[in-house]
């Protein structure tokens, strides 16, 4: 029993040591992680954003100093503390407009455009007849002036169209007009008198704004606006993917080539989006969308022509102004228009075909022949005996052009350009 006693006595004793040394080495551990890791965010957080304008980590001067009196807050002065400390943040690393807001102000300038156009077909039995086709696209509303309205699309949604319907923002419509083209940029602009627009549509409507689409860098966000499908305006969002890529397309419906230097994006650009607004983060319009790369290899690959591109050939086409039947230029040809139908028949480009060019006139001095096919002037397209009389109308006799034809050469058609000087019909 004395042996156990004492036993018993020794592991009290031992428990005791041990309880009290780990006790102190607890207490030590504790107290030094709270020195070397002070728990206190907002203190880090104040520290950071002490140039923050309106921050209450304006007003600290020392660090330390807030630090101890962090030690000795109560923890309703700390909660206190964390939330203004949080509210610092909040103003010195403001989120800006979203994606909402932007989109929202800039809707305004965005139209729905449809189209109808006259197509030919002939069948088996050798039949031919004509069928009228309709097609939906996009428009930005690009300049606003005493009688119109001045609207941006591309090429290959206005030409070669009987009727142009505009629909704006509140669903109200009117008929539009082709103020010019440039084909060959895939640039045209649409027209639209301001007295067939609804005062109520005219306040609902804006211009839209334009940035700066040199400034772009890759990784920067997009949004793309359009009428998707003819469905009415939506957005798709991604980024810009690449800069100043060199695209070259053909239309299916003129056969006309479109070579831009475009920004690539990863936005959808969907059919009926085509003319349609690509933004930047500020919601400035630095693209007008134009093409999608379709193949079941690719994904996420849609084209923008670039403002710093497209706008000087808008100013250029808007700035046009119908010349006085008096001073009007004067080519010299007898053409005849070929159509889709006749180029796949014949194997020939469609285009003007020149079945005479008149002794001594502008068309014989600038080298046109007989059998040529005129098919653009300074970037228009001609390939239809409207598009030809709608774009001579902005010449007058003495004014130089540059003619694009296309000419035979052992079975091919080779692209020519040639400078001519317009005469007049009076000479």
């Amino acid at each position: 029993m004395k042996k156990f006693g004492k036993t018993l006595l020794k592991t009290f004793a031992i428990a005791l040591v041990f309880g009290i040394v780990a006790a102190s080495a607890f207490g030590g551990v504790t107290y030094f992680l709270g020195e070397q890791f002070d728990i206190t965010p907002f203190v880090i957080r104040e520290e950071a954003y002490a140039d923050a304008p309106g921050g209450e980590a304006e007003e600290t001067a020392d660090p330390g100093e807030t630090e101890a009196e962090t030690e000795n807050a109560s923890p309703q002065e700390e909660a206190g503390q964390i939330e203004e400390a949080a509210g610092s943040v909040a103003v010195a690393d403001p989120a800006g407009k979203s994606d909402a807001d932007l989109v929202e102000e800039v809707m305004p300038a965005i139209v729905a455009i449809t189209t109808m156009s006259t197509v030919e077909y002939s069948t088996i039995w050798g039949e031919r007849g004509t069928y009228d086709s309709e097609s939906a696209g996009s428009g930005i509303i690009m300049l606003q002036d005493e009688d119109n309205l001045y609207i941006v699309t591309n090429a290959h949604v206005a030409e070669g169209a009987n009727t142009l319907v505009v629909q704006f923002i509140d669903g109200s419509d009117a008929e539009g007009a082709l103020r010019g083209s440039d084909t060959t940029r895939d640039l045209a602009v649409i027209e639209v008198p301001l007295a067939e627009i609804d005062p109520e549509t005219l306040s609902a409507i804006r211009v839209a704004p334009v940035g700066d689409s040199t400034a772009l860098r890759v990784g920067d966000p997009a949004i793309a606006i359009g009428n998707a499908l003819g469905y009415g305006q939506s957005i798709t969002k991604g980024v810009i993917s690449a800069l100043d890529r060199e695209v070259t397309a053909t239309d299916s419906q003129t056969g006309i080539s479109i070579m831009n230097h475009c920004i690539q994006t990863d936005a959808a650009i969907n059919p009926g989006n085509s003319g349609g607004a690509l933004l930047n983060a500020k919601g400035e319009v630095v693209g007008i969308n134009e093409i999608k790369y379709t193949s079941t290899d690719v994904e996420g690959i849609g084209y923008a022509i670039p403002m710093a591109t497209a706008m000087p050939v808008i100013e250029q086409i808007i700035a046009r102004e119908v010349v006085p039947e008096e001073r009007a230029a004067f080519l010299g040809i007898q053409g005849i228009e070929i159509t889709q139908e006749d180029a796949q028949r014949y194997q020939m480009p469609l285009g003007i075909y020149l079945a005479q060019v008149g002794e001594g006139t502008a068309a014989e001095q600038a080298g046109l022949q007989s059998g040529d096919i005129m098919t653009a002037i300074d970037g228009n397209d001609v390939s239809t005996q409207e598009a030809l009389s709608r774009t001579m109308s902005y010449y007058a006799a003495g004014d130089t052009a540059e003619v694009t034809y296309m000419r035979a050469d052992n079975g091919k058609y080779i692209e020519h350009r040639t400078k001519v000087t317009f005469g007049s019909r009076n000479d």
